[in-house]
């Protein structure tokens, strides 16, 4: 059986892997990842009814919510479709899972740590290579616009898990209006040192040290602007959620904003 042939006698085993890689930071699967599930399973069995697919990855999850041991639940999931696949189909099934992980827009390390495992186990290489563009100390890169930018993904992702390209793309403009000298390499690389820095699992000591970086480096003037990028990029999805406005006010406190930030402008955001 090539990989681009039906799986279906499997199918329910790999929703149910490809949910688990959906699922592997313990949040709620979003419709974003759930459709990556729903599509590669789609282009693994194209002769399936779409209806008849939904509901059987419905099935699925329903496995998934009900496991009292998600480890476990995990390794009885490879050992029963791993015999069944060839090593191209292993191979096709790996980077499915990669799609998967990376529909929200970043992949964790708790993601990139499954990958990993897989590859391990079925003897191929890591879908991805992990390569530092960026040497934090790099000259002309101030290391605050790295803060700047872990706050926007903070936000951006943080939130709702889903990093939007209409998201990336105003983080990229907000960078460059703190830095326009920057080439897009430069601001590229930036970007990818915070979203390598927040995949690795962000604490909330780790965020406080990051906004309180940003209160040094910048004057009030600059921190209140900072403050109008982060509210935009929260507006960005066109949700604005409660637990957005608590990280803002909180930042409020933090860079000393209240006389400049009025009440109404975050409940009306």
């Amino acid at each position: 059986m090539s990989e681009t042939r039906c799986m279906a006698g499997r199918l329910q085993e790999l929703a149910l892997l490809y949910l688990i890689a959906a699922s592997r930071e313990g949040l709620p699967v979003g419709d974003g990842r759930l459709e990556a599930v729903i599509d590669q399973l789609q282009a693994r069995c194209p002769t399936i009814p779409p209806d008849q697919l939904r509901a059987l990855v419905l099935e699925a999850f329903d496995v998934l919510l009900a496991a009292e041991d998600p480890e476990a639940l995990l390794q009885a999931t490879l050992e029963a479709v791993e015999p069944h696949l060839s090593q191209a189909q292993r191979q096709a099934v790996l980077h499915d899972l990669l799609r998967i992980v990376e529909a929200d827009g970043i992949v964790m390390e708790s993601e990139r740590q499954l990958l990993e495992m897989v590859a391990r186990r079925w003897g191929l290489e890591p879908p991805y290579e992990r390569v530092r563009v960026l040497d934090p100390g790099q000259e002309g890169i101030p290391e605050v616009l790295i803060h700047l930018a872990l706050l926007y993904l903070v936000l951006a992702h943080g939130v709702d898990h889903e990093l939007t390209r209409q998201e990336r793309q105003i983080i990229v403009r907000k960078l460059r209006a703190w830095c326009p000298d920057l080439t897009d390499q430069q601001l590229a690389a930036v970007l990818q040192e915070a979203i390598d820095r927040y995949a690795e699992g962000l604490t909330e000591a780790e965020l406080r040290a990051s906004a309180e970086a940003i209160k040094m480096a910048l004057t009030p003037e600059q921190r209140l602007t900072a403050f109008h990028d982060l509210v935009q990029i929260a507006n960005a999805d066109g949700t604005f959620l409660d637990t957005e406005e608590d990280l803002l006010n909180e930042l409020v406190d933090l860079w000393e904003l209240g006389p400049h930030v009025e009440a109404t402008e975050l409940s009306s955001a």
